[in-house]
């Protein structure tokens, strides 16, 4: 009996650490529609190939119907239809911590996720509309496949 309740109890602590550990996985992206960035891919889908090609790539934003696209490189994102896009005051911008593209493409490559959708908890894009307002999107990251 106390061998179940010991394993019981870590059953309910390393949930509750995979539980917090997601939680806190939202991450912040300034978006800029047509600023160029510097991207890179494998240059193989082999695992054991880690050379990497670095070229010149584009943020951009596009409709289709009532859906809103975002491509950054050759990485898609879409804006998750039932959330609204926020306005917020740059004081509250300013607050958040931010990441770099490649933030993105690295904690892809750690991660043991089967989807990109699952790398983040929740993204955000942020995107300037004059030098007080910015527009705040969640977004969630999809393969290419779908």
């Amino acid at each position: 009996m106390h061998k179940l309740i010991n394993i019981l109890a870590v059953t309910v602590f390393a949930l509750q650490i995979s539980c917090k550990a997601q939680s806190n996985n939202t991450v912040y992206l300034y978006f800029e529609d047509q600023k160029e960035v510097d991207c890179f891919r494998d240059e193989s889908d082999k695992k054991s190939n880690e050379t990497v090609i670095n070229y010149k790539g584009k943020m951009f934003k596009h409709s289709l119907g009532e859906k809103i696209f975002f491509n950054i490189c050759l990485e898609r994102f879409l804006l998750i239809n039932d959330t609204k896009i926020e306005k917020i005051k740059s004081n509250t911008v300013n607050k958040l911590k931010t990441v770099n593209f490649d933030y993105f493409i690295k904690r892809l490559k750690e991660s043991d996720m089967f989807s990109k959708r699952y790398v983040f908890n929740k993204i955000y894009f942020i995107e300037k509309i004059d030098e007080n307002e910015y527009l705040k999107y969640e977004v969630y990251w999809f393969d290419a496949e779908n």
